[in-house]
């Protein structure tokens, strides 16, 4: 009966630790990512939303940031809604009215 208790600590002590490095850590890693990105943005660079909104930073508080989305447009989101992905063009696509 001793040895089934051993091997039942052991088995949850496993799927402890496999629960850390499969889904604890790969989080965490993606949040420090994500904010080593967000604090190197300065005004002027240009982002794209979690929405899919690209803009670009006029202004970067602490929880916030002011986007420029057109000329003479500005949104305030909150920090996280920028994503960390890359902005593939960086001009804007002008659009002719109809």
């Amino acid at each position: 009966m001793g040895g089934d208790l051993g091997s039942t600590l052991l088995m949850v002590a496993l799927m402890g630790a496999a629960l850390y490095f499969l889904m604890i850590r790969p989080q965490q890693r993606r949040t420090k990512e994500q904010k080593d990105a967000l604090s190197a943005l300065t005004d002027g660079s240009r982002v794209m939303l979690v929405s899919g909104i690209v803009g670009t930073v006029r202004h970067l508080g602490e929880k916030q940031a002011i986007i420029e989305v057109a000329p003479g447009v500005e949104m305030t989101v909150v920090k996280a809604a920028i994503s960390t992905q890359p902005v593939e063009d960086p001009e804007y696509d002008e659009f002719e009215p109809r």
